[in-house]
């Protein structure tokens, strides 16, 4: 397993911005933030890395929420992006300047999400325990569910370290070194971009660290 890239967060300019409010960097992090109080279409924002991952990778990131109106915490990672057609994802940013969720489900990629499951709180208004954490993992095009799974907390102000690995066909998703989940693609994609996501979220992100396996 061998390092090859590493970010402190000093600068932005390896990075691109679709959709949210703002995103910048800051004493080693990186801002994102896509928390409007109307709930408008600012509530959603990708920031991507201009560096392209290979095919198998294991990636560290610690990432924090410090707000979410709705209380979605929604914290994504996107692995293995590339479009459909072989365009510069780069080059048609312009196409997805709003930040819909639904551009990215068009396009080739995996979609790691680890949020609190406030559509539940929604849903019951007498429920008073703090909802679980909805971890999944999605492949796309298509937006297919490989996996998911239902438990622990995703909470504000807490400091998560998050790893996701490629090896093949095989994916997994671990939290503070525990893997929640693991899934197989029988047509496992070749490498691509990598980025941050969120939902109606103000979070930031440090210390990523990529491998290539």
């Amino acid at each position: 397993m061998q390092k090859i890239y590493a970010d402190d967060f000093h600068s932005m300019d390896n990075y691109w911005i679709e959709g949210g409010e703002d995103a910048w960097v800051a004493e080693n992090r990186l801002y994102q933030k896509a928390n409007p109080p109307d709930k408008s279409g600012a509530g959603v924002s990708t920031i991507w890395c201009k560096t392209k991952f290979p095919e198998n990778v294991e990636i560290h990131v610690h990432a924090c929420v410090i707000e979410s109106v709705i209380g979605a915490n929604n914290i994504n990672l996107f692995l293995s992006y590339s479009d459909t057609v072989n365009r510069s994802l780069f080059e048609t940013r312009h196409e997805r300047t709003d930040g819909d969720y639904t551009h990215y489900h068009a396009l080739n990629g995996y979609i790691f999400t680890f949020l609190r499951d406030w559509q539940r709180t929604q849903k019951d208004k007498a429920m008073e325990d703090e909802p679980e954490a909805r971890y999944r993992m999605r492949r796309c095009p298509g937006f297919h569910l490989m996996t998911e799974k239902y438990g622990d907390k995703n909470e504000a102000g807490v400091v998560y370290l998050l790893t996701i690995r490629k090896y093949h066909e095989v994916l997994s998703f671990a939290v503070n070194g525990n893997t929640i989940l693991e899934g197989k693609d029988p047509t496992p994609l070749t490498g691509g971009a990598f980025g941050f996501r969120t939902f109606h979220t103000f979070l930031w992100w440090s210390g990523l660290e990529v491998y290539e396996l």
